[in-house]
């Protein structure tokens, strides 16, 4: 989720104990001026309910919802709003398809014309040039032996900051954490109220760890150019591990952080001494039902097409990997690590909620449902996949080097779903659009579940009118021989089974409150139920 806005401090006001005092922040009055002095007249309804919906005191004609403020949640909400006061029944995702007044009108138009909302405009770009024109490569070669200088992204991220401790834990290097922020201090702030939420130790020592405020959607990440170039010479690492991930946003919300950011780093690598880039990407850049094959999805099988990836997270992801492919191939030391579904720290778990996977199990459990879709979770506990991360990015051989890092071979959702019936949660099985329709349902009665930001892409069709996600997901395995031979080279430790992994998810959302404590019932899993059923119906 993206904050609807940003005020920037001088330094956060902290308790006694070192705590963030979130009562002592800044008012967010000052927030009601950022609406654009171009108005739209006072007689636009969807610009009053728009601005309304965001705080504002209005929004021109042309004004864009995400940039004025809205988010995945928002959106949803919005579009519910227009759909009223439009007379129309519009779709859940209708703000990333028209996200301005002026365009939602125009939209409205084609609609009551009796046009489909998502033919009125195509939600992703078309496949670009990836060549690094203008790109000068050092000729030194890259650097040898432990680090001495690391620059991290992402550090406020959930990966990122795990990430941070696994590198001050097992490097001796310097680590730089370039943090969206007004100041160092800020900075600063940002990364240690993120160790503390995820219950991480708060050892930043000043001779280990520096704080870098700039901004990877900016010109040389918003440095000027001196300051750019001493880091281009000052490190032999880059960890990239920041990313603006939004489920439902169109690649063109998404693309400045995760195209043009990884784009400047890859400069940022080139520029001065060759530097190390590892790029950490994600294994969404594959399309499932592409590879159901026995041998599934291994580090050398195609990725996208863009056209099939599931949202435009995914294809800003597969530009930044194409980016990255094409820098290898000039010279620069690049590797590439894709994770899986990232879960909690398999010794103290607290698991990110606001991934899919989370927000699948709590909404299911929220609504006694789940959808009869099976596929490969693909799951990546963050202790190990930050430990891989470190270890094979260390040690890299050659440029390009590419790694998945998941569990090796399938742990599927019909597996989940008979831990969470093991666990207390039984769910019915719904088919994928009767479970959408119960889902909607849901939504309006209680206003609650924790899948409503994510409900513009589970109710999204392909151009063939099947759901998207039924068209993308089937559960192929994933063989990630090559990584796990490596592992084996580097003593990396075996990862958990999925059972475990799965238990340890649900008890950790449990014992945070993110699910109620289950009522003696049942705990027969549905999935098994159906099995059964279709096994009898074939022998009567």
């Amino acid at each position: 989720m993206i904050p609807s806005h940003f005020t920037f401090l001088d330094r956060l006001p902290r308790t006694p104990n070192g705590k963030v005092d979130r009562d002592a922040l800044t008012a967010p009055d000052s927030w009601r001026q950022l609406a654009s002095t171009d108005h739209a007249s006072a007689g636009d309804p969807v610009a009053a309910c728009l601005a309304d919906l965001l705080g504002l005191q209005s929004l021109s004609a042309d004004d864009d919802f995400f940039l004025a403020g809205g988010h995945s949640l928002t959106a949803v909400t919005a579009a519910a709003r227009v759909s009223e006061q439009l007379g129309l029944h519009l779709p859940s995702h209708t703000l990333y398809v028209a996200s301005t007044p002026r365009r939602l009108h125009h939209l409205a138009q084609w609609t009551r014309a009796g046009c489909d909302v998502d033919s009125f405009a195509a939600e992703e770009p078309a496949v670009e040039q990836h060549d690094l024109t203008g790109l000068q490569v050092s000729d030194p070669p890259p650097p040898t032996g432990p680090p001495q200088r690391i620059l991290l992204t992402g550090a406020t991220g959930y990966v990122g900051v795990h990430l941070l401790a696994e590198l001050q834990r097992s490097t001796t290097a310097r680590i730089i954490c370039l943090v969206r922020a007004s100041d160092r201090h800020c900075a600063e702030a940002r990364v240690r109220d993120n160790l503390s939420r995820r219950h991480l130790p708060d050892d930043l020592a000043p001779d280990r760890v520096e704080f870098l405020p700039g901004d990877l959607a900016t010109r040389r990440l918003g440095l000027n150019e001196e300051d750019f170039q001493n880091l281009a010479h000052g490190v032999d690492h880059i960890f990239h591990a920041a990313a603006l991930v939004d489920q439902v946003a169109p690649a063109s919300v998404l693309r400045g952080t995760n195209i043009d950011g990884t784009r400047t780093l890859i400069g940022l690598a080139a520029a001065g001494r060759l530097s190390w880039l590892h790029h950490i990407s994600t294994m969404s850049v594959y399309w499932p039902r592409g590879h159901d094959t026995p041998q599934g999805i291994t580090e050398q099988s195609a990725t996208g097409p863009l056209d099939r990836l599931l949202n435009g997270y995914a294809c800003t992801k597969l530009h930044a990997e194409h980016l990255a492919k094409s820098a290898a191939a000039v010279g620069v030391p690049v590797t590439i690590h894709r994770l899986g579904s990232v879960t909690g720290h398999t010794g103290h778990t607290s698991g990110d909620t606001n991934t899919f996977l989370y927000r699948d199990i709590i909404g299911c459990i929220q609504m006694g449902r789940t959808a009869a879709l099976d596929y490969n979770l693909m799951f990546a506990p963050v202790d190990f996949a930050t430990t891989a991360l470190r270890a094979l990015a260390l040690n890299a051989r050659r440029p390009g080097e590419t790694y998945n890092i998941t569990l090796p071979g399938s742990y599927r959702w019909s597996q989940l779903i008979e831990r969470l019936a093991h666990h207390g949660y039984p769910l019915d099985v719904l088919p994928y659009g009767k479970w959408v329709a119960a889902l909607h349902d849901d939504i309006a009665q209680h206003h609650s579940n924790a899948l409503t930001p994510l409900l513009p892409l589970l109710s999204r069709r392909t151009p063939e009118g099947l759901f998207l996600t039924e068209d993308h997901y089937t559960p192929v395995p994933s063989s990630n021989h090559h990584t796990f031979q490596r592992f084996a080279d580097l003593d990396i430790a075996p990862p958990p089974t999925g059972e475990s992994v799965a238990d340890a998810c649900i008890t950790d959302l449990r014992q945070r409150g993110k699910i109620p404590s289950p009522a003696p019932s049942s705990t027969t899993s549905p999935f098994a139920d159906a099995a059964l059923q279709k096994r009898e119906n074939t022998t009567t």
